[in-house]
């Protein structure tokens, strides 16, 4: 198959999984990576008739390119841990509940199969009985502008939290963590943490 066949093949297989569900995604992903290689000097997507990736996304699909890179970056930590007869029977998001987990959980065959069959509120609170306080840290770590020398801190009151976690709500525990992390950097707690707090609250 010559370069431009390949990438003829790919476009149209991408073509075809966009009109999927989400599942494939994580195809598309993969596919996005294989257009944007280089072979003999120029991207794939060039051997298939565009001057650019975004032109090719959107023959494709309606993805955006950070979007597509997003999808790219996904495909590529989960193919790190998992092989790719697992990877394209999970559902997108539960793939990305599944990849903030410990190793040990992302490769245990009940985790996965959770994630197959799941649906993503249901895996969520799944991950919370097994990996007490995850979504908490995830939420912590993402959602402030944490600095690097405060990890280990911020890591220490995430502990904490854990121990709180499942006694009460989501909501509560955020603000308590966050109260004792922000009294020990000597100031108050943001406004912005109230926001999140009512956000996992709604």
């Amino acid at each position: 198959m010559t370069h431009k066949e390949e990438a003829k093949s790919l476009t149209a297989e991408a073509m075809h999984l966009y009109l999927q569900n989400e599942q494939n995604k994580l195809h598309l992903g993969r596919i996005c990576k294989e257009i944007h290689a280089v072979k003999d000097g120029k991207p794939m997507y060039k051997h298939a008739g565009f001057d650019t990736f975004e032109l090719w996304l959107k023959e494709v699909s309606e993805l955006g390119r950070t979007q597509a890179y997003l999808l790219m970056d996904l495909h590529t930590k989960v193919s790190e841990k998992l092989p790719p007869e697992v990877i394209h029977t999970l559902p997108l998001n539960n793939a990305l509940d599944l990849m903030e987990m410990s190793d040990s959980n992302i490769q245990n065959p009940a985790m996965i199969e959770a994630a197959q069959t799941m649906t993503n509120s249901n895996f969520k609170k799944h991950i919370d009985k097994v990996q007490p306080g995850l979504h908490l840290s995830t939420m912590v770590y993402k959602g402030f502008k944490i600095e690097s020398a405060d990890l280990p801190r911020v890591a220490a009151v995430l502990e904490f939290a854990k121990q709180l976690f499942g006694v009460k709500a989501e909501g509560a525990c955020l603000m308590e963590i966050m109260d004792e992390w922000a009294a020990s950097k000597g100031f108050a707690v943001s406004p912005v943490v109230e926001t999140v707090e009512m956000e996992q609250v709604q």
